[in-house]
């Protein structure tokens, strides 16, 4: 009869296996626990920020490059926004995804050189992560302030310091001042301008445009209500909110590992339908203005065309565009930079000291 005690031999491997699994089992405790202390809310906040930020590279005339700078994408159909200083004079513009290596081509849909910023579009279909807008009335000194972006070429770098303080002057890459800016000491590079400040919460709360050469720890941001207005004249309204996911988690250990989602899903969500919206210039519906300092002057309303249809004269002093004052020929190419067939523009102008309201429509 065989014998029913183990032999030796078996024994010491049933030891040294239980011996195993009680370190492999300790040693992951460990790790989950050690991770949990390391996924601050810094951490958590760039993951989910972090997939909606591009890097921005723009292709001048005769092929050459102006460099690279950063973009955050605000709406899940790819409108991308960053400052008006890095596309400028652009004739090809690409944006790679934050740690993706694929590049997709963008055109510009609007530009405000006077606010230094631009809005882009990526020539991808499908949903694109976002973040949401903060507005600058909840903006807090002293409150943590991520910047995510691009500094000297590097590509995807982070740096985090606090908002050191609220409507700040500055004049920008382009040689304009921009006003309302958010002072943050979040290391600051070239390379960094137009990706954005973001909050404990992801949220934007401010694109990235300069920093103080003169001294260490002094940089800018355009705050999250300059990129909502720009929004709301270019495409009629911002994206819904895009909240940081609430974490529900044991203490002590780890939530899941941030997954980086980059568009065209297989299944793209089902948004509100909008127009198409194309880039347009005042010389598109056949107006001809002049900045002489103080004023704009329309010097010609091309015959045929919509500015002419709708009634606007050489010598008319453009007041207003669909409600919003016009005070360079910045605000203009803001107001006429994004429109669609049948869009009408509402101008008030001045004729011989009388005002009037004067409607201009797109051909369909």
């Amino acid at each position: 009869m065989p014998s029913r005690i183990p032999s030796l031999a078996v024994v010491f491997v049933l030891a040294a296996v239980l011996v195993t699994s009680a370190f492999q089992w300790g040693h992951a405790r460990a790790s989950a626990e050690a991770a949990g202390r390391r996924r601050t809310a810094v951490v958590d906040a760039i993951s989910h920020a972090a997939p909606a930020v591009v890097n921005v590279s723009a292709v001048l005339r005769g092929g050459r490059s102006r460099g690279s700078g950063a973009g955050v994408v605000v709406h899940p159909k790819g409108f991308v926004v960053t400052n008006s200083h890095v596309i400028r004079g652009a004739l090809r513009i690409t944006v790679k995804p934050f740690q993706h290596d694929r590049k997709y081509t963008a055109r510009v849909v609007a530009d405000d050189p006077a606010g230094d910023l631009a809005l882009l579009r990526v020539e991808a279909q499908g949903q694109w992560p976002y973040v949401s807008l903060s507005p600058s009335r909840d903006v807090l000194l002293g409150e943590t302030a991520i910047a995510i972006g691009n500094p000297r070429g590097l590509g995807d770098s982070i740096s985090v310091g606090v908002v050191s303080g609220k409507n700040r002057f500055q004049k920008v890459r382009n040689g304009t001042v921009v006003r309302d800016l958010i002072q943050t000491d979040a290391s600051i590079n070239t390379g960094n301008s137009g990706g954005p400040l973001l909050n404990l919460d992801g949220e934007l709360i401010g694109i990235n445009a300069a920093m103080l050469p003169s001294a260490e720890g002094i940089a800018f941001a355009i705050p999250a209500d300059a990129v909502a207005a720009m929004l709301e004249r270019a495409l009629g309204r911002c994206a819904p909110r895009n909240p940081l996911p609430e974490t529900r988690r044991p203490q002590g250990t780890p939530g899941p590992p941030p997954v980086l989602v980059i568009g065209p899903p297989a299944t793209p969500r089902t948004l509100q339908p909008e127009p198409e919206r194309v880039p347009l210039r005042p010389s598109d519906v056949g107006l001809l203005i002049q900045d002489d300092g103080r004023r704009l002057v329309v010097r010609q309303a091309a015959s045929g065309s919509p500015a002419a249809r709708g009634g606007v004269a050489p010598g008319d002093r453009l007041l207003e565009v669909d409600g919003y004052p016009v005070e360079s020929l910045g605000d203009v190419r803001l107001a006429f930079s994004a429109s669609y067939p049948g869009r009408v523009y509402e101008l008030r102008v001045d004729r011989n000291r009388e005002v009037l309201v004067l409607t201009i429509m797109i051909p369909r």
